[in-house]
């Protein structure tokens, strides 16, 4: 179980450094992203995560942006 865990933590990884990536060379995705989070990741994800991983993306892709 442990290996399954490792990989989604590797994918929450890779996919906040994708949504990120598109957030500072974007801008119409940057306004999405700040007027609603989730659906903009939705997006640029393509794949269904368990909303505490989406949260952890979007909080962690907020702390990046807003520094």
């Amino acid at each position: 179980m442990d290996f399954l865990k490792d990989k989604l933590e590797d994918l929450v990884k890779d996919k906040v450094n994708e949504v990120l990536e598109k957030v500072k060379s974007d801008e119409n995705f940057l306004k999405k992203f700040k007027e609603n989070p989730i659906t903009a990741i939705e997006e640029v994800m393509g794949i269904d995560l368990p909303d505490d991983k989406i949260e952890e993306i979007i909080k962690t892709v907020k702390e990046k942006i807003d520094k």
